[in-house]
């Protein structure tokens, strides 16, 4: 059974994969080098919401870093409160800089040093990406208040 991050990511290399046609998905689902490849060339699509406070997109130290800087196109695959979907490619995998979120080390792909290549009003996919998303700028219940395992007290 696959988990929402990977429902998510999943949603953002077909998203990204219909703009490229011929791409190959990687055969392997935990595949540390790239998600697509086409004509030789390898690709890194991450799926996520943009950090507000830094105009950018993050990615937690480690190896997913290594897997980024290490191909040949990064591409980010942005959704938000709205019913667009944009498709962003950062010119310079190596172009991050290290930020202290409340996730932790990541490191920060800026806007500003990226190109938009696709905006797409697309709203059923968009909801279904928000649906997925565990990212608090959508304000959604915790599993558990969900089910109403969780008491309030005043």
């Amino acid at each position: 059974m696959k988990h929402n991050k990977e429902k998510l990511g999943e949603i953002g290399e077909r998203i990204f994969a219909c703009m490229v046609p011929g791409c190959n998905f990687s055969k392997d689902k935990f595949d540390r080098v790239k998600d697509l490849e086409h004509d030789g060339k390898t690709f890194e699509v991450k799926t996520q919401v943009r950090y507000q406070n830094e105009n950018c997109f993050t990615v937690r130290a480690g190896k997913q870093i290594e897997k980024c800087e290490n191909v040949d196109f990064l591409i980010f695959v942005e959704f938000d409160a709205t019913d667009y979907i944009k498709v962003w490619h950062c010119e310079s995998t190596r172009s991050h800089e290290q930020l202290i979120t409340s996730h932790g080390v990541t490191r920060g792909y800026y806007c500003d040093k990226m190109n938009l290549i696709s905006e797409v009003f697309w709203p059923n996919v968009a909801q279904s990406m928000r649906d997925l998303s565990e990212s608090s700028v959508f304000n959604k219940p915790t599993a558990a208040e969900q089910e109403g395992q969780l008491s309030w007290s005043m």
